[in-house]
């Protein structure tokens, strides 16, 4: 499904190309289904000019584990290194603070790598993202659904170019669809001017949630566009859109 999505892909618009429109993934499906934040700071930066054993300090620092010199490539750290601290580490009652912080950001940074904006090998991470994890209070400060939903789309226009084998992204999103709508009218359900994020509410069911008017976000769901425009694919074999 995913090579027939990319197939689809036009990084012209950020648009999936259907015969019967145009679909693609929007920030409000990027803060339903995972409940990240799209208003806030952007997750942006470059932090090439650290020396291996600068990392591997900084690491030490707020990771709290020193990785090998092997694990990094760049500014980049393999997620493997990460792995296997974290289970070596056990959390009790008795785990002072600073090691808990330095789990959970470890714990965030590996969401990053291998979930939400995982490159095509999966299997390193840049640690641009460690510096925006400093202060795990802070952390929620920083607009992460936009940062997904910006890899995402990269990652849909390289693999969409002629020569590509492989595609990195958080290809999940292509995968599960909540529903935008009122079942009985067919009508974009109402949202509230007034929402702010994050989503979750305890006890609260993802179909209540979907369709709750408090849990939607100031964009409005995008469903296929009313005017049609087909593929390219569909033009150059002789199909018109129906």
């Amino acid at each position: 499904m995913i090579t027939a999505l990319v197939e689809r892909w036009r990084s012209e618009t950020h648009t999936f190309h259907f015969r019967v429109g145009e679909a693609t993934i929007t920030l409000q499906d990027v803060q339903v289904i995972w409940a990240l934040p799209i208003d806030g700071e952007p997750v942006t930066g470059i932090d090439f000019d650290r020396t291996t054993t600068e990392w591997q300090d900084y690491c030490l620092t707020y990771l709290g584990f020193r990785p090998s010199a092997e694990a990094f490539e760049g500014s980049r750290l393999q997620t493997h290194a990460i792995k296997s601290h974290i289970v070596e580490v056990e959390i009790t009652p008795d785990t002072p603070h600073e090691i808990i912080v330095q789990y959970a950001r470890a714990i965030a940074l590996l969401l990053l790598g291998e979930v939400m904006c995982p490159d095509s090998s999966g299997n390193t991470v840049p640690l641009l993202y460690l510096t925006k994890l400093e202060d795990i209070v802070e952390a929620k400060n920083y607009s992460w659904g936009s940062a997904v939903l910006a890899f995402l789309y990269r990652e849909l226009c390289n693999a969409s170019t002629k020569g590509k084998a492989a595609i990195g992204g958080a290809l999940q999103l292509l995968q599960f669809i909540w529903q935008p709508y009122d079942m009985d009218s067919d009508v974009i359900v109402a949202y509230a001017t007034d929402f702010k994020p994050p989503l979750w509410e305890i006890n609260m069911s993802f179909d209540t949630l979907c369709n709750s008017g408090n849990a939607l976000s100031r964009t409005g769901p995008s469903p296929i566009r009313d005017e049609a425009k087909y593929s390219r694919s569909d033009r150059y074999s002789g199909h018109e859109p129906t």
